[in-house]
């Protein structure tokens, strides 16, 4: 019953902010930001409480295990812990203070809405963004993906400081990621080419000669890869190695059912098919995205994005590409928003395609809560047999 509840809050906290989305104008540019930071504020509580998330048992263990004392920890044991040194040490304090698990799920899922809330909140259409945010990442964000989420956050954090000048700061948010999540040791590899400059004619040639490059990696060179057996102690590397061979195994991901396969895989490729999407329409309005050096950055990421995630999905390791994806197309719900509400603002049709847009995001929220709800599982109450 609670998690039915869980679930039929986030649709009606969607449907609360769809409807003052298109009702924006309305309310003055004050009344908008005050809305903005009580919705973050109700989201937060929410994530603290719920019941719902594939995180929040694995993270309950972990924050319970974790023990209270700081005594043991050493610099090295914060990079060879499964949680990463934020988590680590978030969840001994809370821990050594008496506090419980919904401490951490609020401090884990208030603090990177709190982020969001000050980059979009000076924002052209503010709360359009942090409506078509929600579709996107509400689910899939702080609900199911709580270091993920952090990470990639901090991580929008860092390209927007980078985009106003600020670069001291965003090399050192972009640096601290690796303390919310391993996997975005990769940004700070990939930080430097987010100033570069694309076509679409560049985009597309780049993209179809990383797809053969890749598929002759993988038929020459990915066997003998998959084949090293890593037995060394750095645990990012493990982890690495762990998920590269996953799917290579013969030990891989197993499927409950048709229904399970159909719904994890919607949701997985829905996302990549939209963020191909997005780069491609974005170059129409390049000759604007580009005197927007917050937008020209958030594209060049998202584009950075669309090239690791072929990569892996052709190695067949498509956890580490949705995760690196996942990290490096945190912004194209800025990039929605600007071609939707501004970019579009005077095509003839433009109803019809914020209509489409939403139409299809809704689509996706549907299926992700049908995959929450297990009907794809034998165990649970809702399981449609299939």
């Amino acid at each position: 019953m609670i998690r039915i509840i869980n679930i039929l809050f986030v649709c009606l906290i969607l449907l609360i902010i769809i409807i003052h989305a298109f009702h924006e104008r309305k309310f003055s540019e004050k009344a908008n930001k005050r809305f903005l930071m009580v919705y973050t504020i109700v989201i937060s509580i929410f994530l603290s409480l719920r019941v719902i998330g594939l995180d929040l048992e694995p993270h309950r263990l972990w924050f319970e295990s974790s023990g209270s004392s700081f005594s043991d920890l050493t610099l090295d044991s914060l990079f060879s812990s499964r949680l990463e040194p934020f988590f680590n040490i978030l969840s001994i304090f809370l821990n050594s203070r008496g506090f419980g698990y919904e401490y951490f799920l609020l401090i884990a899922g208030s603090i990177p809405m709190i982020i969001l809330y000050n980059i979009i909140k000076n924002e052209q259409n503010p709360v359009k963004i942090y409506c078509v945010f929600l579709l996107i990442y509400l689910i899939k964000g702080p609900i199911e993906v709580i270091r993920g989420f952090f990470a990639a956050i901090v991580y929008l954090s860092a390209i927007y400081s980078l985009s106003k000048g600020e670069k001291l700061k965003a090399y050192i948010k972009n640096v601290s990621t690796i303390l919310f999540h391993f996997s975005s040791v990769a940004s700070i590899i990939l930080f430097p080419f987010l100033k570069a400059k694309w076509t679409k004619k560049k985009y597309l040639i780049t993209l179809f000669l990383t797809i053969f490059l890749t598929i002759f990696f993988r038929v020459v060179v990915f066997p003998q890869l998959i084949s090293i057996n890593y037995s060394g102690e750095n645990y990012i590397i493990w982890k690495f190695f762990y998920y590269l061979t996953y799917y290579n195994s013969g030990n891989g991901y197993h499927y409950l059912g048709r229904l399970h396969v159909i719904l994890l895989n919607f949701n997985l490729y829905f996302i990549i098919i939209m963020n191909i999407l997005i780069i491609l329409i974005s170059f129409k309005y390049y000759k604007l995205i580009e005197k927007d050096t917050t937008f020209r950055v958030l594209m060049n990421s998202q584009i950075i994005g669309s090239f690791v995630n072929i990569i892996f999905i052709i190695l067949s390791a498509t956890t580490i590409g949705y995760r690196l994806s996942y990290l490096f197309s945190i912004g194209n719900f800025m990039l929605l928003s600007k071609i939707l509400f501004v970019y579009n603002n005077n095509n003839k049709n433009k109803n019809w395609y914020v209509y489409l847009t939403f139409l299809f995001l809704l689509l996706y929220n549907f299926m992700i809560i049908l995959y929450e709800a297990g009907v794809h599982n034998p165990d649970s109450m809702f399981y449609l047999g299939w």
